[in-house]
């Protein structure tokens, strides 16, 4: 085994006769599901779960998610059973630290070994920016792997060193689909629906109605019940303001009640009846094209100010 062989393992399921072989030599057992957590009353957001294996004999850590955002790692489900995927590889920390190094140099065919000079780091991945605290650099195994090494500036030494799946921002995951979770559901479908009316999706465009099931057969169908970074077109401005909260954009939703002719009305509510109010509000013409207004005012601004 060299690290180019392990490396190659990282976004191999578990039931992967190679993740099995490896793992049997290596006298470890990897998780053979990880469940996804569903939301309850007080995490009205799933939580993505992972579990991890220390190999003490190399010094290494092995992750695992059966939830990668990426969309090339689609879930894999066997009955009940969520089948997790090998999705990062630690190389330095306490446990490579403690130990004596066993493996040979010619085991690190890809990048320098852990306790190599600062020298030899940044020879192989670059110089950090160390006008930065902790700077970080990414160099690509392959299309779906990074290997990152950062750096802590003031003591000129590694904080980590790990190759890693790569993986996407979650701008919506699918229990903020469900309106048993959001209150807010109408208007984060009519967000996509602004999205796509802008052709801010990488999706191929089709035409939506101004109501609810037709954007949210489009997100089930085309988005995957979520929407993630990688699903907007290449646009940093548009990333940074789709990343702030739904919550964050007050002035958005201000702005839209206001339209609405009911921001007044809004203010003068008590908490428990905002959320019944705003679930409350439909998703037609009228609603909608105050709220695409609303959006394109907020993100005008945003722009101008960024």
């Amino acid at each position: 085994m060299i690290q180019k062989d392990l490396l190659a393992l990282l976004g191999l399921p578990v039931s992967d006769p190679k993740i099995i072989n490896f793992f049997a030599q290596r006298n470890l057992t990897p998780p053979q599901s990880i469940p996804i957590v569903k939301p309850n009353s007080t995490s009205p957001l799933g939580l993505k779960n992972n579990s991890s294996l220390k190999d003490h004999d190399w010094g290494f850590s092995y992750y695992f998610s059966s939830e990668v955002l990426n969309e090339d790692f689609p879930l894999l489900k066997e009955g009940k059973n969520y089948l997790p995927y090998l999705t990062q590889i630690v190389f330095d920390g306490k446990l490579y630290q403690k130990r004596q190094r066993k493996e040979p140099d010619s085991f690190w065919n890809v990048s320098p070994p852990p306790d190599s000079s600062m020298e030899s780091i940044e020879n192989h991945f670059g110089k950090f920016d160390q006008t930065k605290k902790y700077p970080s650099i990414y160099l690509p195994f392959n299309k779906h792997v990074d290997i990152i090494v950062s750096l802590i500036s003031a003591e000129n030494r590694l904080s980590g060193y790990f190759a890693t799946v790569k993986e996407t921002y979650e701008l919506y995951h699918a229990t903020e689909f469900d309106r048993k979770w959001n209150f807010q559901l109408n208007l984060i479908l009519m967000v996509i629906k602004w999205l796509n009316d802008h052709h801010y999706l990488t999706a191929d465009q089709q035409p939506l109605t101004n109501n609810v099931e037709s954007v949210w057969s489009f997100v089930q169908a085309t988005l995957k019940s979520h929407l993630w970074k990688s699903q907007l077109i290449q646009n940093e401005q548009l990333h940074k303001f789709m990343l702030s909260p739904f919550e964050a954009k007050k002035g958005l939703e201000n702005k839209f009640y206001a339209l609405l002719g009911q921001l007044e009305h809004y203010e003068s509510l008590e908490w428990a009846e905002q959320k019944q109010w705003v679930a409350a509000i439909p998703f037609n013409d009228e609603t909608y094209a105050a709220f695409s207004n609303a959006m394109d005012q907020s993100f005008g601004q945003y722009k101008a100010n960024n």
